[in-house]
């Protein structure tokens, strides 16, 4: 995600400002791209690599969850700073 998110603000913004301009970026971006897709597919059945089920499975599925509970306590805490700010 973080990937195609710098591709395509360097498409959309090409004139934005940046404390850090990564060189070849372009070809990072696509790196990144194809090094995620690379450990996804390692990683799923039938491949040799594949997670066990269903212990291996849990780990990852806690840490997903674990992910998205950060991601919503934040999403609260950026709403409440927001309206504290109007008011």
């Amino acid at each position: 995600m973080a990937a195609l998110a710098f591709l395509q603000l360097r498409r959309t913004q090409p004139l934005l400002e940046r404390p850090f301009k990564a060189p070849a970026g372009k070809v990072l971006g696509i790196g990144g791209i194809v090094a995620t897709l690379a450990m996804l597919f390692l990683y799923f059945p039938p491949s040799y690599g594949a997670l066990k089920w269903p212990h291996e499975w849990v780990i990852v599925g806690a840490w997903s969850a674990g992910a998205d509970v950060l991601f919503a306590v934040s999403q609260s805490l950026k709403t409440l700073r927001y309206k504290a700010c109007r008011s």
